[in-house]
């Protein structure tokens, strides 16, 4: 009978350690989840922020080129009216005086 209540308290012994030692692994590899979790994060969060930054970075360079298109647009419709007021001096230098506009070039 002792023997069998020994071997019964081994086997109940083993079976705890057994449970224990799993507890503890369970919980270690949840921490180490946790950690990698928690990593992650922190790289998503990185992440977030060089994309906002080059968001704002990019919305600058586009209103930049927008102002840079409107003045392109400006200076194009001086320099044809510009033109046009050349043309209409050479005509009218031509009519004046009946000379080669040639000759002012």
């Amino acid at each position: 009978n002792t023997k069998a209540l020994n071997d019964v308290l081994q086997k109940k012994k083993r079976l705890i350690e057994n449970a224990l030692a799993a507890r503890d692994a369970m919980q270690d590899e949840y921490r180490q989840h946790k950690a990698l979790a928690s990593k992650a994060s922190h790289e998503a969060n990185l992440a977030a922020d060089k994309l906002s930054v080059a968001q704002l970075d990019l919305k600058k360079k586009d209103d930049r080129i927008a102002r840079l298109q409107e003045q392109l647009g400006y200076m194009n419709a001086r320099v044809d009216g510009l033109e046009q007021h050349k043309a209409y001096l050479l005509n009218k230098f031509k009519s004046d005086t009946g000379k080669n506009v040639v000759l002012l070039l």
